[in-house]
Parts: structure tokens; sequence; C-alpha cells
């Protein structure tokens, strides 16, 4: 085979693993990813090797497949630490926090947050520093350290607002209005929860549009004004009628409790 052809080969695996990962077909991409670990190893092409382990890594994520995922993840971690590359070795600690995110290990996803997040200037405002400030917050908010939540929240959205990266700043929004709601701050919550309907509304977003409605709807229940509740609750459920049949039940139950509460 001749130099042309394996880089043809090298090309035409990758393009095929990605084409299948992009359809869901997981095991189909491993294969071809495997052929290009094999080729990389051969070639002796550290870097290469290292992004096919986190690929790999990748798969076994969307697989649920956690403890895989983790050991592949921590060979591209291994590999470019030797190679010391600062960009991808930060690359690889957020990768590595993302598994322990999704197993709800905060602790230990935390712990490698915080690594990628020491790479990184204080005042940088790059995409990637909101994200890694974005994926911080969630941890805290599930560590229920809230503090340190809306610290992230806020700096993440800072990030994304300098960017101009509205779809962004309505989750930013939307998390920070269920922070609220959660320490029963009820008026911050809804003012958030505007901020993200607004935005929604210009990316004409109908499911995240009707979630939102909810949101504000069910927050004015439980502050028992029911006049303001009302329209957000008949805005979202011709949606959830269609598409979501949990949130059609509690918004349709609330609207018969509001009407009879309301008749009285």
């Amino acid at each position: 085979m001749t130099s042309k052809e394996i880089k043809d080969d090298h090309i035409s695996w990758k393009q095929l693993a990605n084409a299948y990962l992009e359809n869901g077909e997981y095991d189909k991409a491993l294969k071809y990813l495997h052929k290009l670990l094999e080729e990389s190893k051969e070639k002796k092409d550290t870097l290469t090797q290292s992004h096919v382990y986190n690929s790999i890594g990748t798969i076994y994520l969307y697989k649920k497949d956690y403890d895989t995922s983790l050991k592949f993840r921590e060979k591209s971690l291994l590999l470019r630490e030797k190679l010391n590359d600062p960009i991808y070795i930060r690359e690889s600690f957020n990768d590595i926090a993302v598994v322990y995110h999704a197993m709800g290990k905060y602790e230990n996803a935390l712990e490698n947050y915080q690594k990628c997040l020491s790479s990184f200037e204080e005042d940088d405002t790059s995409d990637w520093y909101g994200i890694i400030c974005n994926n911080l917050a969630s941890v805290y908010y599930h560590l229920k350290h809230w503090e340190n939540c809306e610290k992230f929240y806020y700096k993440a959205y800072k990030v994304f607002e300098l960017i101009n990266n509205s779809k962004q700043l309505a989750e930013i929004s939307h998390n920070l209005a269920i922070l609220y709601y959660c320490q029963d701050k009820t008026d911050k919550a809804i003012e958030q929860f505007n901020k993200s309907l607004v935005i929604y509304q210009s990316l004409k977003d109908k499911g995240l549009i009707a979630l939102s409605e909810k949101r504000i709807g069910d927050c004015y229940f439980d502050k028992k004004k029911y006049v303001d509740a009302l329209p957000y609750y008949k805005n979202c459920i011709k949606y959830f009628e269609k598409e979501d049949v949990l949130n059609y039940s509690d918004v349709s139950l609330k609207i018969s409790k509001i009407l009879n509460l309301t008749k009285k």
C-alpha cells in the first residue's frame, strides 16, 4: 500500500466514524475508530492516538458505559501530558469531568473542571471559558453550593454576552431562574425565566418557549397569583398537548384549579 493509499484510508476511516457517530450507530463508529487507533500506534503518531482515545471515550459516554468512557479519556490525557500540549490537556480534564458529571460523581467532576479552569486567565472571554464556567455552575448546583453556582453562572453569562451567543444566554438565564426558585427567591426566578423566554421567542424554539412559560406560570401559581399564572399556562398548553404528556397533565390540572378558584 502506498503512502497516498494509507492517507486516503485514514481520511475515509475518520469520515466513516464521524458519519456513524452522527447517526447514532455507535458500534460501527467504534469499528473505524479502532482502525484509526491501530494505524496511529503503528506510525507512533501519539497526538492522533490521543484524539482517537478521546473519541472512543465519547462514544462510550453516549452509550452510558461511563467506566469504559473514563478509561479511554484517561488514556488520552496520559498521552497528552507526555506531549505537554496544554490545549489538549485542558480538553481532557473537561472531558473527564463531563463523564463524572454524567455519573453523578460531582466531587470528581468538580476536581477536573477546576483543573481545566486553572489553565485559563481570569479575564478570559473565550467560548471555552464560558462553557467551563457553565459546567462548574451546574456541578455546584447539584452539590447545593448556591453561592458558587450563582457566581459561575454569572461568569459564563458575561462571556456569552460579550460574544453574543444567544442560545447560551437563554440557557444560563433559565438555569439561574431554577437556582433562584430552589432558594424560594421567586421574584428573581420570574425575572430570569422572562429573560430566557424573550431569547427563546427570538430563536423560535417552541419547546423551550413553552417550558419557560410553564415555569413562569408555576412561579406565579406558587405565589397564589393565579390571575398572573393563567395566561402563561394557556400559552403553553397547546404545545404540551401534542408534545409532552406529563407537562400537559400538570398544566391542565392547574388551569382547572385556577378557574375554580377565580369563580368563587
